[in-house]
């Protein structure tokens, strides 16, 4: 809907904010100078050089994204008139004909709307263009601004310095809480090469920002994939140079340079997927942000492959001691294979979307011959990816595990699950809490028919609307999560994060029945989730039930040094993200500067959690063991400091603010 809006804030109608606010880039900073005053209290711990040397390099790096993606800026707003640009063409000049994007079905209502509000507030303005104000230079590839989420800034200063927060995290908890450990140096040697990583491609992404525009021009003059490539040759060359010709990279400089550059290769792919298969699902830090976890994901599987079937000159604090653990091993084997199989059998889910998009009243008009016929491959196509998906179980996947298992994958997670009284009454909780949110769902939410748009199509249809809001609708997962993950993180960490892997597995192949259509589960999966959806998921695919279980995951993954650094997900989506939006919309009247967002919501953010803090602490017991009343002060300013980030930012609160806070906790008071 087109209204007359301030061209710095976002409005829940979906108009954009130009860039990313001066108070999120000040809660940035400071997160980034806290960390880095940290890195440089470890001298205790390492030598006085490396602490030094650590500190300057985070700080550095800092100051060099903060620099970059401000000059980086260079939309400019031609009119106080504003629409989402997700409905945007791909015209070069950043400007978008609403009429041109009112083409599909999808769009006609919305555009309707805009067309007859703004003839209502604004006669006198010409409406067949108006500006597209998502991003500046913030693009990969040459791509247009309408490869990125709207609604949102580009967040390219989120994307470049969330990861590296994380790393340096891990590396300061390291190093305070395992003084005892015989094996400290490897420890801390390992999360320094990953620290250094992400400090990599973080510059990669840098480059990204200014290279791509610059390129943009030739791309019509180059192959298909020419900028992808010279991208490639560009990025490469600068890890050259950086890895072997500067001292900011110590750890790196010592591994193969092969073995860098595969990853630095693997990041740029997965910057390329989300840009050009999933276009509009992400902001560019959003996408910087999934490609970085990727790609340390790749790593880490890659280096325990090599640690277990090669001799490969890799240092001893990548590969371990050799002894490689089961539940680590099941994670990276559920969450990569099931990337795998979407490659493998991603033909034959495209064919099954060409035949669903067959139009239906053309094989009526055929007779029903064809419509069989249309139907039979629709099955064959089904069972070809359902054959594919259990081929690559059991031929590929279950035997890696158990070359690096030593023994049968399937038996060993059956004896793990079954073998264990509290991971069985754990499953038996999981399957209750389920089974009473569907009935309070059935019960409590009231679903009738109401008479569809007359401007979506010339035949007026029924669809489902749900009278409880949305709003209410989401967060309603988010107790649920609070419900079944708090238990599982408390008894049985290592249990829960191999649940989370099985669940995000699950949530992605659910992805491939619904987008590709897959017979018989792929309409009324879809036909589920779009009651879920709001304006992040735009594009082709439906994440917000993806980033939920992120966001819960993420902090169980990383294996924080107590128990409250593990439950930031847990705390931030089940308790602050619902209370906030909840008291926000409820009871909010003042606004945050140039933000949509509410004091009273920030408020209800940083007292839920602290609620939740305490009552999982004090209710069991001994975890408040050593929660100490200085510990409780400096945990108020970390929660503190997470609202104000979700208060500011524009980036997906389920992907970005577990992990800020999860750091924050990390590095220590």
């Amino acid at each position: 809907m087109i209204t007359k809006v301030d061209p710095w804030r976002i409005e829940d109608d979906g108009s954009e904010i130009l860039e990313t606010s001066a108070s999120e880039r000040i809660v940035w900073f400071l997160a980034a100078l806290w960390s880095s005053w940290r890195l440089s209290k470890l001298e205790d711990i390492v030598s006085a050089e490396t602490a030094t040397q650590l500190s300057a390099t985070l700080l550095i790096f800092t100051c060099l994204a903060f620099i970059a993606t401000i000059f980086s800026f260079r939309a400019k707003n031609k009119s106080k008139i504003d629409v989402s640009s997700s409905y945007s063409s791909d015209d070069e000049d950043g400007e978008i004909n609403i009429e041109r994007a009112s083409e599909t079905p999808t769009r006609r209502r919305r555009t309707f709307d805009a067309k007859s509000s703004l003839g209502k507030s604004e006669p006198d303005v010409n409406v067949s263009k108006v500006r597209d104000v998502r991003v500046g230079r913030s693009r990969l590839f040459g791509k247009s601004r309408a490869s990125f989420r709207s609604g949102a800034d580009d967040g390219a200063i989120c994307g470049i310095l969330l990861t590296p927060l994380v790393a340096s995290s891990k590396l300061i908890s390291t190093a305070i809480n395992d003084d005892q450990n015989k094996n400290i140096q490897n420890d801390l040697a390992y999360y320094q090469t990953i620290f250094e990583l992400v400090l990599l491609l973080g510059i990669i992404s840098i480059m990204h920002i200014h290279a791509s525009y610059l390129m943009r021009p030739f791309r019509k003059l180059s192959l298909k994939y020419g900028v992808l490539l010279s991208t490639l040759f560009i990025s490469s060359c600068l890890t050259i140079l950086l890895v072997r010709f500067t001292p900011l990279l110590m750890h790196l400089k010592t591994l193969p340079l092969g073995y860098v550059l595969m990853y630095v290769v693997m990041f740029q792919l997965n910057l390329y997927l989300c840009a050009t298969a999933l276009k509009r699902s992400f902001t560019f830090g959003e996408m910087c942000i999934i490609s970085q976890a990727g790609t340390l994901l790749g790593m880490s599987a890659v280096t325990m492959m090599m640690g277990k079937f090669m001799s490969h000159p890799l240092p001893i604090y990548l590969v371990g001691s050799g002894k490689l653990s089961p539940v680590k091993v099941l994670c990276h084997a559920v969450i990569l294979g099931i990337l795998l199989i979407g490659l493998f059998t991603y033909p034959i889910l495209w064919h099954s979307r060409s035949l669903a998009q067959r139009r239906y009243w053309k094989s009526l008009s055929t007779g029903g011959t064809q419509q069989s016929s249309l139907r039979r491959r629709k099955i064959i196509a089904a069972l070809l990816i359902y054959f594919i998906t259990a081929l690559t179980i059991v031929c590929l996947i279950s035997p890696l595990c158990t070359a690096l298992l030593g023994e049968n994958a399937f038996l060993w997670t059956i004896k793990y699950v079954f073998m264990s009284p509290s991971r069985i009454s754990l499953c038996l909780f999981w399957a209750i809490s389920v089974a009473v949110t569907v009935v309070i769902w059935v019960l409590v939410l009231d679903v009738h028919d109401t008479p569809q748009s007359p401007h979506v199509g010339s035949q007026p249809s029924t669809v489902k609307q749900l009278t409880s809001s949305l709003n209410k609708k989401r967060k309603l997962f988010h107790a649920l999560a609070v419900i079944m993950f708090v238990p599982g993180m408390l008894y049985e960490p290592a249990f829960l994060q191999l649940a989370f892997s099985v669940a995000l597995a699950a949530f992605i192949y659910l992805e491939y029945l619904r987008f590709f259509a897959v017979w018989p589960y792929g309409k009324n999966i879809h036909m589920f989730l779009t009651e879920f959806i709001d304006s992040r998921d735009l594009g082709p695919v439906i994440l917000s039930h993806v980033y939920l279980l992120l966001g819960c995951a993420e902090s169980v993954w990383l294996e924080g040094s107590n128990v409250l650094a593990s439950l930031s997900g847990i705390l931030t989506l089940g308790f602050g993200d619902a209370m906030a939006s909840l008291v926000g919309k409820r009871f909010g009247r003042i606004h945050w500067f140039r933000s949509h967002k509410t004091i009273e919501g920030t408020m209800a953010f940083v007292l839920s959690v602290l609620f939740g803090s305490g009552l999982i602490l004090y209710t069991t017991a001994p975890l408040s063991v050593g929660f100490d009343m200085s510990w409780w002060f400096w945990y108020t300013f970390v929660v503190l400091m997470t609202g104000l980030m979700e208060a500011f930012s524009t980036q997906n609160d389920n992907l970005v603010v577990p992990l800020f806070m999860f750091a924050l906790i990390e590095s220590g008071y």
